[in-house]
This record gives C-alpha cells, structure tokens and sequence, in this order.
C-alpha cells in the first residue's frame, strides 16, 4: 500500500470514530444557508457519500454578498452548483498542514482554492483560502473534515490578463499590457495585480501632457510601470496591513494603508474593487496609476 493510501485509510479510520456526517456536522456548525442550498441542487448527497474536506461559509457570508450576486447564484442551478462545488475537495486538507500558495483541487473542475499564511496580529497564523478567513478548522467528521469561513468563495475566472481582458473597466491596461506583449507575465506570475481603471489612465495621461512626458513607445518604461503594480506575495484584504510591500521587479516597494472603515490606499490610489480571485493571485482595482519612484519627481512634481 502507498503512503498517501495509507493516509487516507488512516484518516478515514479517525474520523469514522466520530459519529456525525459532513452534512451533520455543517448543520452543527450553524451553516444552515449552506446545508439548504446544498439540498436544493442535490449534492448534500455527494457531501454525505464520499470522504471530502469541505469548506462551508458561515450564514453570515451568504447575507453579505450582495443582492444582484445572491439573485445570479440562486436564480441559476448550474451557477449555484457550481461555486458550491467549489467549496468540497476530495483531498484531506487540515489547516495545520497548511503552506503558503498551496493549491487545492475541489471538486469544481479545472479549479483549486489557493492557501495563504497571514499574522493574525497576536503572534499566530490566519490561514486563509481564497481570501476567505478559517474561522473553525479541522472538524472532524464520519466522513471527511470540515472548515468553516467567514465568505462564499468564488472560482477564478482566469489569470490577471482573462480579468483585465474581459472587464469593461480596464480596455486601456489591456492595450497597455497587449502593447508591450507582457500577456504570459500576466499569466504567469504569482503574487498580486493592481489593475488601474480606464479612467485612471485618462487622468494619468492628462496629466502626462501637462508635464510635457510621452511614454508612448518608450516600451522599458511601460514594463517598469506594469511591474509596479505587481507584488511578489498573494495579498488578499484579510491578510494585509499598513506597510511596505515589494514589488515584484526593480526593487521597489509599494506602500500599503487600511483604514478603519475597511477601505484600503495603495501609495495614493484607492482600492474600488478589492480580492478579485485570479488563477495566479488576486487583483484589486485602483482608481489611480501607481508612479514608480524614478518616474515620480519628473512627472509629479513637474
């Protein structure tokens, strides 16, 4: 027998000390949203039959999403099924075993739910999947784990060029990005992606003009800017705190702000748009273009 089958023979043996199903302890837990939507498609029957790890958002997750996102999930099972699935894997996944940007199969397909590590500002560790805070983890089950989080989680839809390439809101950074062909950059790495509106670089170019600064064609400049609006780390809203934060590229840093009120400053832009899953990180949506440091006295200050 092989290691991992001996795990999951192991695992499966613990567990089945404990007497109450997945879908049992979900209702335990006070997941009660979760555990009607999951009858109403049907897969608390797939819940109950095979040994899953499942991450079951709490009540107060599914009040707070946002009316039109409510009506669009509940008004259409296949969409309801679908980010429902996202949320059960039939991997064995405890929180203690959790590393930075592991990836976990769930059993949506083509899709994993990426862990992060964050300071839970009392000298621990907040571990976090796909943004959303482990507010109980490793709860045993009959047959599989359980996890509870604090938001519904939403599968990625595509890298941090398919999100700038399918928003209406960022036509000029997708011809920015296309111009310098940065799109497998911004397929490929990890970390995170501040995406300027198209009114940002509207703002931005007119106050290029008044400075007398054409980057246009000036391609090295182009990439510098782009990098400067990449992080090395994944950094969702939950796991982030005011501070400096590296770049992916050149060595510079960006400097963060999070405000009482939840809202949050990059340099001197604001986030509109926050912890948009991406398959290669997450991207927030800035109302400003970030100026990196060599750039900023002779375009700022003029």
């Amino acid at each position: 027998m092989s290691r991992a089958s001996l795990l999951v023979c192991l695992a499966a043996a613990v567990a089945a000390s404990h007497g109450m199903t997945l879908m049992e302890e979900i209702a335990n837990a006070g997941a009660t949203t979760l555990v009607e939507l999951l009858k109403n498609t049907g897969l608390d029957k797939e819940v109950n039959s095979g040994y899953l790890t499942v991450f079951a958002p709490t009540n107060d997750a599914f009040a707070n999403l946002p009316d039109n996102i409510t009506q669009r999930i509940t008004g259409n099972a296949t969409i309801l099924g679908a980010v429902l699935s996202f949320h059960a894997t039939s991997a064995i996944f405890r929180a203690q075993d959790a590393v930075p940007n592991m990836l976990i199969e769930t059993l949506l397909k083509d899709t994993k739910i990426r862990v992060n590590i964050y300071d839970d500002n009392a000298g621990g560790a907040l571990v976090a999947v796909n943004g959303a805070r482990v507010l109980k983890a490793d709860i045993p089950a009959s047959n599989g784990l359980l996890h509870v989080i604090d938001r519904v989680m939403f599968p990625p839809a595509g890298s941090f060029y398919d999100l700038v390439a399918m928003s209406d809101l960022h036509t000029e950074l997708k011809r920015i990005i296309d111009s310098v062909n940065y799109k497998s950059v911004l397929e490929s790495h990890v970390g995170t992606f501040f995406a300027p509106t198209d009114d940002a670089f509207k703002a931005f170019g007119a106050m290029l003009m008044s400075r007398g600064v054409n980057l246009d064609g000036n391609d090295v400049a182009t990439k510098e800017f782009i990098d400067y609006h990449m992080l090395d780390s994944v950094l969702y809203s939950i796991g982030a705190k005011s501070g400096m934060y590296n770049t992916w590229d050149h060595g510079e840093s960006l400097g963060v702000v999070m405000n009482a009120n939840g809202t949050a400053k990059i340099n001197q832009a604001n986030v509109i748009l926050g912890d948009i899953p991406a398959t290669n990180g997450v991207m927030h949506v800035l109302d400003s273009v970030l100026i990196p440091e060599p750039y900023a006295t002779s375009i700022v200050v003029g």
